[in-house]
């Protein structure tokens, strides 16, 4: 099941605006590839994550079909980069 994830920007900024100790620039563009422009995250403490961060947009997702779902997760290292 694929929706075009309108409730999210691009994945690092979207898990990253969920974690303690990031921050996002608001004008802090950079070309990631090709025309793909990201706002890279500001690592300024320590991170930790207050709440689960796909609980609520999975569970949505599977009580619309009765068919799997799959999880996506950005890992750390894709942040990082």
């Amino acid at each position: 099941m694929v929706h075009g994830e309108f409730e999210r920007n691009d994945m690092v900024e979207y898990f990253g605006e969920q974690l303690k100790g990031f921050a996002f620039t608001e004008n802090g563009w950079v070309q990631s590839y090709g025309s793909r422009c990201v706002k890279p995250p500001v690592i300024y403490g320590d991170v930790s994550r207050p709440e689960p961060l796909t609980v609520f947009w999975s569970q949505y997702a599977q009580s619309l079909t009765s068919k799997w779902v799959k999880g996506m997760l950005t890992g750390p290292v894709t942040i990082l980069q």
